[in-house]
Formats: structure tokens, sequence, C-alpha cells
């Protein structure tokens, strides 16, 4: 009895070490949930060739550079954007990661919206 009990508490102790829900990985740290995860490698490499800066050879660029669009936690330094953006994805800090996105869904938002315009605009024209 004494020698099951003390069987029990040693391991309830060892499995008390590691929560459930930080994975079974030795990282230290959960998966990236499937929702938010890339859909292809193609696609990271892509990007990150993009957000450095280069165009490909396919694309060459037809005129001068437009201005990088700093986030307001880099505190204008472009030169911290740039080194920051060369760092692998799950390194960046969340700040850059999170001006991505948003600049992503303000120019969906704009599109969107221009395209509302316009339809607005031809269904006003065969109305008259």
């Amino acid at each position: 009895m004494k020698t099951s009990l003390i069987i029990l508490c040693f391991a309830v102790s060892t499995m008390a070490q590691r929560p459930s829900f930080a994975g079974t990985s030795a990282k230290g740290y959960p998966e990236l949930a499937s929702r938010f995860r890339e859909t292809s490698s193609d696609d990271q490499n892509a990007t990150v060739v993009n957000r450095v800066g280069e165009t490909s050879e396919a694309a060459p660029e037809a005129g001068p550079s437009t201005t990088v669009k700093i986030p307001i936690d880099a505190r204008g330094d472009e030169e911290l954007v740039k080194r920051l953006q060369t760092w692998p994805r799950e390194n960046q800090p969340f700040w850059l990661i999170n001006s991505e996105h948003i600049e992503r869904n303000r120019n969906n938002s704009q599109q969107n919206q221009e395209n509302v315009e316009g339809s607005k605009k031809k269904v006003d024209r065969s109305g008259h």
C-alpha cells in the first residue's frame, strides 16, 4: 500500500511538470493554430523577399521605390524595421507582424470601398 502511494505521488509530481495546454513537443511553447499558419512555404518565401524590398526578375520595378510604411512602434527607425524583417517570422516582434496585418486589412477595405462606390455609380446611371 505504501509503495503504491509513493509511486502514485511520484507519477503525479512528474506529470505536473508540464501543463497539458503546452503540447507534447520539447520546444517549450505550443504549436501555432492551423488557422494562423501560412498556406504554403512558397508563398512565405515570396513574402520574405518582397518585404525586404527586393523585386523578382519577372516583375521589374517600373518607377522609383515608394517609401516604406514604418509602424508607430518603430518610432521612425526604418533600419530597425528592415533588420527585424530579416528575422524568422516566429521571432519577429508582435507589433511588426500586427502592423503588416493592419495594413493588409486597410488595403482590402479601400478596394472594397472603391468597388462599392463604382457599383453605385453604375446603378445611378441606369436609373436616369
